[in-house]
């Protein structure tokens, strides 16, 4: 309601310096100049649904390419694994075949081999949990969007808009959960 003419909001003024709910009294009167930015609540509100929506959209196209990259790094780490435990056979064998000499070599070699892949594997597992931390963020970003328009009228989605925007690129940029009100 408008606290002004205690009349129902059934306005949007578009215009720059405005950008506020308004009464049809508030648009003859303070929004007199703004005619042509004028519009109706419900046109709005589709708008910033629309907004959201999208954004929603891609929040779910960025997880599903995060779940292929996620899942090539999983075979990846199973590469290195299966890789590793052959390379480990491939110098027992050696080691069995050489003279008393070459053990202490093939030793220093089986070290060199686990040390490289360890810290290959490493890596790998970092990259696969920054890669699921991002997919958790954008599912939450997903899941608060959603909340948010199942729990607001039109014109609360107005009001709160550019509350939610900031809220949603809080939630990216630190990746901790946030709540949309």
């Amino acid at each position: 309601m408008c606290g002004r003419h205690s009349q129902p909001l059934v306005l949007y003024c578009n215009e720059k310096s405005c950008e506020e709910l308004a009464c049809s009294s508030c648009v003859t009167e303070k929004h007199k100049n703004h005619i042509h930015e004028i519009t109706d609540i419900p046109n709005k509100a589709q708008k910033i649904k629309d907004t959201m929506r999208e954004f929603e959209k891609k929040c779910t196209q960025s997880e599903k390419c995060l779940d292929g990259k996620i899942n090539i790094k999983k075979d990846l780490i199973e590469e290195i694994r299966i890789t590793s435990s052959e390379t480990i056979k491939e110098i027992d064998h050696a080691h069995d075949q050489v003279l008393q000499k070459v053990t202490k070599a093939a030793e220093e070699l089986k070290q060199d081999v686990l040390q490289h892949q360890q810290k290959q594997l490493e890596l790998v597992v970092e990259e696969h949990n920054q890669l699921m931390k991002r997919r958790e963020t954008n599912i939450k970003c997903a899941n608060l969007i959603a909340d948010f328009l199942k729990k607001n009228d039109d014109v609360n989605i107005i009001r709160k808009s550019s509350d939610v925007q900031k809220t949603l690129d809080e939630s990216k940029s630190s990746g901790s959960k946030a709540q949309i009100k």
